[in-house]
């Protein structure tokens, strides 16, 4: 559950034009600019929320994801790049893309769709990503978008717009940005993230290709990739199953052993197989943090909502897992939020 390190770096770069001290970047991520500059560095999902809730709280742009993909050249997407251009055409390109897509990160799934008529790539958000900030989800994927058809330019130097673009996100009072960058239908609430090209893109050769260096370019990459923590899928579909619509039968394991066409004693035992159990899984998708998060004043209403009878069996469990009381967690948020943060 990582992003690379330089992904950091072209956030404090695009702040800076926006005119935020760019340390304040690196004291939230607690990694200075040198480590985050090493070669297959990683940082994890709270660095990242970390450094997306200090830009919201400094500087708070609502289009931050589109104008960052729109104005920069991303570094944390440079080796995947020049996989994509070593291709021989558009289809080649974007399956490369879609192959190496966790040496950028690993919190949107990435495929690529061929129809008839269209082709779409998609963006499904891994279940511990989709737990955090929504401000953080929202701009990471927007950007992620974006990227999507800025690689299309810079493969064949022509300018070509999505047909339809679906976010998962509800829709958002101005979408002024969206029309102007995307100039197509637009659709929200959404299951998955996706966009849609005419099928004839695909069929497009890649201008200045360097084909001479794409197995060069594989070989190194299939190393990095080996290298990096995978989550076993069973678990992976528990959390997407609890997260399908968030109710207390959602958290029930006999609700989600159905919606994964298994038995609750199957589930348990492949569970347990994987060195874990189902009550474990639920504690590891902090959900009550990330209602806490975002403003829910009653507890009653995020005990509800994550499956517990009343508040105090809520507090009960957050305490257990976390070692301190829901109002002593928010109170540690709020002084760390304003601490000063040291660089590594």
């Amino acid at each position: 559950m990582f992003f690379t390190g330089k992904f950091i770096l072209d956030l404090a770069q695009f702040v800076e034009g926006q005119g935020m001290d760019k340390s304040k970047i690196y004291n939230a991520a607690g990694f200075s600019e040198k480590k985050l500059m090493q070669q297959d560095f990683f940082v994890d999902y709270d660095c990242i929320s970390e450094v997306f809730m200090t830009i919201k709280n400094e500087i708070g742009p609502p289009c931050f994801g589109l104008h960052m993909g729109e104005q920069i050249n991303l570094m944390a997407t440079r080796y995947v790049d020049r996989l994509m251009d070593s291709c021989s055409n558009v289809q080649e390109a974007f399956e490369h893309a879609i192959a190496y897509s966790k040496l950028i990160s690993d919190s949107m799934k990435c495929t690529l769709e061929i129809f008839d008529n269209h082709f779409q790539v998609n963006f499904e958000l891994n279940p511990n990503w989709a737990i955090r900030d929504d401000y953080a989800i929202i701009q990471n994927l927007d950007l992620a978008l974006i990227c999507a058809k800025n690689s299309l330019f810079r493969l064949t130097n022509r300018e070509f717009y999505p047909s339809e673009v679906n976010l998962y996100y509800p829709k958002p009072k101005r979408l002024s940005e969206h029309y102007r960058l995307f100039n197509c239908h637009l659709r929200f609430n959404r299951p998955v993230s996706s966009i849609v090209f005419n099928r004839h893109i695909l069929e497009k050769p890649i201008l200045n290709n360097k084909q001479g260096l794409l197995e060069q370019l594989k070989e190194v990459a299939n190393k990095v990739l080996a290298s990096l923590p995978d989550e076993s899928p069973l678990i992976l579909n528990v959390k997407k199953s609890i997260l399908k619509n968030i109710t207390p039968t959602s958290f029930h394991m006999s609700h989600v052993a159905k919606d994964l066409n298994m038995t609750p004693r199957t589930l348990q035992r492949r569970l347990k197989a994987e060195n874990t159990t189902f009550k474990q899984v639920q504690n590891q998708m902090r959900l009550v943090k990330k209602f806490m998060g975002q403003g829910f004043d009653s507890l009653d209403e995020i005990a509800y909502l994550v499956g517990y009878s009343e508040s105090s069996a809520l507090v009960r469990g957050f305490k257990s897992w976390t070692g301190q009381s829901p109002g002593k967690y928010l109170e540690s948020m709020r002084i760390k939020k304003n601490k000063p943060g040291i660089t590594q």
